[in-house]
């Protein structure tokens, strides 16, 4: 009995043990683009990083950012680091915007 408790208690809080869901890359990602608004875009990298993976990363970086969004406009980046994910946008190019979590 309690080793049937312990492995519920592992399988409820196995994020805890830092253990990848999956590997960081669209199987990660989200469908729908995070947006930022009010208070949760934590910092803006205008043009440094150049793809959704080096977005990702940096997020990852930061214990307090716990989303990304990467846009790719006519040669132009943007990566928005983000403390949470609450409403959802689209986008119109689906390979020039990515959106997900920085815990894959």
């Amino acid at each position: 009995m309690l080793l049937f408790y312990g492995l519920t208690l592992l399988a409820l809080n196995g994020n805890s043990l830092n253990v990848p869901k999956v590997d960081p890359g669209p199987l990660c990602w989200f469908q729908h683009v995070c947006l930022s608004e009010g208070d949760n875009k934590l910092d803006e990298v205008r043009n440094k990083l150049k793809t959704p993976m080096e977005c990702y990363n940096e997020c990852s970086k930061m214990t307090a950012c716990k989303f990304f969004t990467f846009r790719e406009l006519n040669s132009h980046t943007v990566c928005e680091l983000l403390t949470r994910c609450n409403n959802e946008g689209q986008c119109s190019d689906d390979q020039k915007c990515k959106s997900g979590p920085n815990d894959c």
